[in-house]
């Protein structure tokens, strides 16, 4: 019978949980998968859906004692190979999250060592770039033949990809980067590879990721919003990150928000997910939720973003590391510090749900 009581009673309290705001922080816990997963920046490569649903993946991978990394690069490439119908279909940029969930379901993924051995000639080129470095060099080459293509159309027989080269890479912001050619890799696409950047940087630089870097999916859940998230979304919220087995969310909302006063909302009362890259101002983006407390009276979310380690807005409190030490703290006060590492900041609730369009979790 006391036993019987006792699980209510847990039962109970977990439910209590889930219906209020009660203070939890992934970072908390250093057992926490979070604390092994890469702080990314997509500079300016908007890849931010495959970020944020790798985070997700490998947060499951190392809950189940898998030490695996998803390569993010590896899911991008691979949702826009296999999809039609999206923004950009020449470019990694831009997706919807719950495409790329679909992708994923099929063909799985890719692990991040398999990618690094892959990308090894990275580190002759300069050893202090990265493959967000490499894919937007080899964008900037490919929008430069494509230039040369569709503004000479008649000439293209004619056109070889060593002038396109040499042009790009008299680009001031390149040359002073890349120290190398790298043209053996890019020789290889052919007319109608051009058609398909994503494709070509797929098939023909990567490979066929096989045998034990082959990752399969686990299984999400996502919804889309068509008006407000409400209190049924905030349960949701507070069930996910404080259950006995936490796990982390991934939102799409108006990355503007960070940049507003607080109770600003970029999305109409009533709107349909084809409208958000439409919608003045709103800066379409996804990050992932790992925490959430209350503070003024308000419940606030932990979002860890794909910017970097030093992307805090001056008046926002984040969540910072500082000489080995993690607490939160304004950032007014060491916005300017390299020495300081953000590793999320926190938003209200009703800022959030004001701009949020949808939002993926595992299941």
């Amino acid at each position: 019978m006391l036993k019987i009581i006792s699980v209510f009673f847990v039962l109970f309290l977990f439910k209590v949980r889930a219906q209020d705001c009660s203070e939890i922080n992934f970072y908390d816990r250093e057992s926490n998968p979070i604390h092994e997963i890469k702080l990314y920046d997509q500079k300016s490569l908007n890849t931010c859906y495959a970020y944020s649903i790798s985070q997700l993946w490998e947060f499951q991978n190392r809950s189940s004692g898998m030490n695996e990394s998803v390569s993010p690069l590896w899911v991008a490439l691979n949702s826009k190979e296999n999809r039609k119908l999206h923004y950009q279909p020449r470019h990694l940029d831009y997706n919807y999250i719950l495409w790329t969930i679909k992708d994923i379901k099929k063909t799985g993924g890719c692990t991040q060592d398999y990618v690094d051995q892959k990308l090894h000639f990275l580190k002759s080129i300069n050893e202090n770039i990265d493959e967000v470095d490499l894919i937007l060099f080899l964008q900037e080459i490919w929008l430069e033949y494509e230039r040369l293509i569709f503004t000479h159309p008649f000439q293209k027989r004619g056109v070889s990809f060593y002038k396109s080269y040499e042009k790009i890479s008299q680009l001031k912001k390149f040359k002073d980067k890349f120290k190398v050619s790298i043209a053996k890799e890019i020789e290889r696409m052919s007319f109608y590879g051009f058609l398909q950047f994503p494709k070509f940087l797929k098939n023909e630089i990567l490979g066929d990721c096989t045998g034990g870097a082959f990752l399969k999916a686990p299984e999400f859940e996502h919804q889309v919003f068509l008006s407000k998230a409400d209190e049924t979304t905030a349960k949701l919220f507070s069930r996910k990150l404080s259950s006995t087995q936490p796990s982390p969310l991934a939102i799409g909302y108006c990355s503007r928000v960070w940049n507003s006063e607080p109770g600003t909302s970029y999305l109409p009362h009533q709107f349909s997910l084809d409208m958000i890259n439409k919608i003045n101002n709103c800066g379409a983006h996804y990050s992932v939720v790992v925490g959430q407390k209350k503070m003024n009276g308000q419940c606030h979310y932990l979002v860890r973003n794909t910017w970097g380690d030093m992307w805090g807005r001056i008046f926002r409190k984040c969540h910072v590391e500082f000489k080995g030490k993690r607490f939160d703290t304004e950032m007014g006060m060491i916005q300017n510090d390299k020495r300081v590492r953000v590793l999320g900041c926190w938003i209200s609730r009703e800022d959030l749900f004001n701009n949020m369009f949808d939002l993926s979790y595992l299941k």
